[in-house]
C-alpha cells in the first residue's frame, strides 16, 4: 500500500467518525508506529491492512457477492425450503411435507440451490438429505425468521 492510499483510507475513516468522542489508536508500520485520534480504539497495520476500511473496489466486489446471495434468496419458494433446512437436515420428502411444495417444483428449486452452493447435499442409500451449505445463508435466515416470524412481530 502507497502512502498516498493509506492517507486517503484514514482520512476517510477520520472525516466519517464523529469529532466530539476521539480516542487514540495505534498504528503500526515497518517505519515504526504512531497514534492518531479516532472515535473508538482500534489498531490499524499499515504493512497488511487490517483495521482500515475496505477500498472501493473490495467494497464494490462485496456488495456484488451480497447481491448475487438476496437474489436467490428472494423466490420465495427458494426461501422457503431453505427456512425448512435451517431447522435441520432433511430428504425431499420432508421438505414437501414441510413445505407444501411438490414435485418438479421442488426438486427444480433444489438444484438451484445446489448450484449456487446454498444447500448441500448427503445420499444415504437411496435418500438425498438437504442441510443448509452455506454459514452466511443461515445467519440470513436467522435474521428473516427474527423479523418476519418472530413470535411478537411490530405489525401485528
Amino acid at each position: 500500500m502507497v502512502a498516498s492510499q493509506l492517507l486517503i483510507q484514514l482520512n476517510f475513516v477520520r472525516d466519517s467518525l464523529s469529532p466530539v468522542e476521539l480516542v487514540p489508536v495505534a498504528v503500526t508500520g515497518n517505519r515504526g508506529a504512531m497514534t492518531m485520534m479516532m472515535n473508538e480504539p482500534a489498531s490499524v497495520d499499515l504493512e497488511s491492512g487490517a483495521g482500515l476500511p475496505l477500498a472501493a473496489h473490495e467494497l464494490q466486489e462485496r456488495c456484488a457477492e451480497a447481491a448475487a446471495l438476496l437474489k436467490q434468496l428472494a423466490n420465495p419458494d427458494r426461501l422457503l425450503i431453505l427456512c425448512r433446512l435451517s431447522e435441520g437436515e432433511a430428504c425431499v420428502g420432508q421438505i414437501e411435507a414441510a413445505t407444501g411444495i411438490t414435485q418438479p417444483t421442488l426438486s427444480q428449486q433444489l438444484t438451484v440451490l445446489r448450484e449456487h452452493g446454498l444447500v448441500r447435499a448427503r445420499r444415504d442409500g437411496k435418500f438425498i438429505h438437504y442441510r443448509v451449505g452455506n454459514d452466511a445463508v443461515f445467519v440470513l435466515l436467522r435474521t428473516l425468521h427474527g423479523l418476519f416470524c418472530g413470535v411478537a412481530r411490530a405489525d401485528a
